[in-house]
């Protein structure tokens, strides 16, 4: 195959020449063309130039010869009035008019020839003329001839850079296919060897028990009591996490009776203190019986709303610590297969993104130290991606860092529920660190709860930058990489100064590439102008486009360099995951 491809290059470098003399060819050709065409439109010029000079030497004789014929006429009529007035005196006078007529004839003469050569040069010129036209008409369609040659060659090198370009792509498949080809062979001189290794060990082993078998049943015995010791202890080990697991449903009931008593203490509390507001309220007094009654309601509606509101808040955290203790994921095989993941994403360099059809499109996942923006309308779909690919993280066990500027931690945390139900346990264990942005602080300063800080809305920048360091630093320590989630980029942006909010993400962009992350940013379409998309286009390492047209969802990934496709392709979503259709000609196997 690679002599073929040789062959086939030597003979397209070949071709290649061809057209190259062909060209420099036609371009000289159609040079001498341009430089007859010029000299033809030059001599047409001075072909009309002297048209018109010989125009008005005609219109000039034909004026003469009019001014003749009068001058004639008028002296006829004189010669004749002084033939009858003075036939004897003026004989002498006569003499002289007819040498006049003479003199006169001699020059209509002159005329008449000059007349002759001017009709003979319009002959010649009309010729020359109808020569240049012809030459004109000859060089047009030469140049047509010319165009339609250069066309069919253009045409020969597409044609030739597209069977180049498949057989780049083939000598690459070809490649590829030659490297899988050479790792499976490593692979299996490596397993030859283990396997090698094995059954020398097996053979001294066997030698080793035929020479001692009496230390071989004292080896069965110890090892019978082993097991029955290792049963014991799994049984024992059952029995505890039985025992646990009852405690932990008591300590869950106790600590729902403890929110409830607390949840009851803080309604009296608030009854106790809008008492004494409303006792000590200015105005209260003032008003009527009916005025007050008023009042009374509307603060008791407000005490309604609030009490359901921190009721919501508290069922759906019981509901989630419920979901965390049931689903047990710190398990050995779960961290073994966790590090091997993480291993071979460190191999191919790529991140997974939770969507495998992605995952193809993207060549393997995103590359290392990337950052990519998702950028769409709502409810298309973006939303179901990032949390994915928090998702994906979080069970190899890579933490990630959530900004979020629009819903609260909780309601993120319900969301992602049925993606990955043990979402809340992975918070519990410190994988998850959120910057709170939705609700603005009082001080300047981040305030931290657990694994949320706090930060004074979403256009404080210089905090969020710092804390987005300071788990940097804290992440280095622990873990190869981590994950960034910004959601969503558009209320920083829309709620601080333009500029301001453009250098922040310049820096976080800068800060992120230094370290061991991958950051995923949410980008609401229609939030934006084009400017400002194409400059946060430019600032990131690509980006991967949502649209929704005619009740049809479509994606496309811009940048990230090598991908399936940079053309729309077609994907359906739920609240758990996207399925994107085909993006290839042969479907993906």
């Amino acid at each position: 195959m690679r002599q073929t491809l040789n062959a086939r290059e030597a003979s397209l470098a070949e071709r290649e020449k061809e057209v190259k003399r062909t060209s420099i060819e036609l371009t000289s050709q159609l040079r001498s063309s341009e430089t007859k065409v010029k000299s033809v439109e030059e001599r047409e010029a001075r072909l009309q130039e002297l048209e018109k000079s010989f125009d008005s030497k005609r219109t000039s004789l034909l004026k003469k010869e009019k001014e003749l014929e009068l001058k004639d006429s008028e002296l006829r009529l004189r010669g004749e009035q002084v033939e009858a007035t003075h036939p004897g005196a003026d004989a002498t006078r006569i003499r002289e008019l007819k040498e006049w007529e003479k003199k006169i004839l001699a020059k209509e003469k002159e005329l008449g020839k000059q007349e002759v050569e001017l009709r003979t040069m319009e002959t010649r010129l009309k010729e020359r003329y109808e020569n240049a036209t012809r030459i004109e008409k000859q060089f047009q369609g030469q140049r047509r001839m010319f165009d339609d040659r250069e066309s069919e060659y253009v045409s020969r090198e597409k044609k030739i850079s597209d069977q180049e370009a498949a057989l780049r792509e083939r000598s690459a498949e070809i490649e590829r296919q030659a490297s899988a080809v050479e790792e499976a062979q490593h692979q299996l001189d490596d397993k030859t060897k283990k396997y090698a290794e094995l059954f020398k060990d097996a053979k001294m082993k066997e030698a080793a028990a035929g020479s001692n078998e009496a230390d071989t049943r004292r080896q069965k015995e110890n090892l019978d009591s082993r097991e029955r010791k290792l049963h014991e202890m799994q049984t024992n080990l059952q029995a505890e996490i039985k025992r646990l697991n009852e405690e932990n449903r008591n300590l869950l009931e106790k600590a729902k009776e403890i929110e409830e008593r607390e949840s009851d203490l803080q309604l009296k509390s608030l009854e106790l203190e809008n008492k004494t507001r409303e006792g000590r309220a200015p105005g209260m007094r003032d008003m009527g019986r009916e005025g007050q009654l008023e009042e009374w309601e509307r603060r008791l509606r407000e005490r309604e709303e609030d009490l359901k509101r921190r009721t919501y808040q508290k069922e759906k955290e019981m509901e989630m610590r419920e979901g965390a203790v049931k689903a047990r994921i710190t398990t050995a095989a779960g961290e073994a297969e966790a590090e091997e993941a993480v291993a071979v994403e460190k191999k191919a360099d790529r991140v997974k993104t939770g969507t495998p059809r992605l995952d193809d499109l993207l060549y393997g996942g995103i590359p290392f130290n990337s950052n990519v923006l998702f950028v769409g309308p709502a409810f298309v779909g973006k939303e179901v991606a990032l949390l994915n690919f928090i998702a994906e993280g979080l069970k190899k066990g890579i933490p990630v860092i959530i900004i979020t500027t629009t819903k609260l931690p909780i309601d993120i945390a319900r969301d992602i529920a049925p993606i990955l139900p043990t979402f809340v346990e992975y918070d519990q264990l410190g994988l998850v660190r959120w910057i709170d942005c939705t609700s603005p602080m009082a001080s300047g300063k981040p305030v931290k709860e657990k694994n949320v800080w706090r930060v004074n809305g979403p256009t404080d920048f210089d905090n969020i930058y710092q804390l987005v360091g300071q788990l940097d630093e804290e992440f280095k320590k622990k873990h190869p990489y981590f994950r960034l989630a910004y959601l969503t980029l558009s209320s920083s942006i829309t709620q601080a100064d333009e500029r301001e909010a453009m250098s922040f993400v310049q820096r976080l962009v800068n800060r992120l590439r230094q370290t061991k992350a991958v950051s995923a940013i949410a980008l609401e379409r229609g939030m934006h102008t084009d400017q400002t998309l194409e400059a946060l286009e430019h600032m990131v390492d690509g980006a991967i486009h949502f649209k929704s047209d005619k009740q049809k969802t479509m994606l496309q990934v811009v940048g990230l360099g090598e991908v399936q496709t940079h053309d729309w392709v077609p994907y359906k979503f739920t609240n758990k995951a996207l399925m994107i259709g085909s993006f290839q000609l042969e479907r993906i196997r």
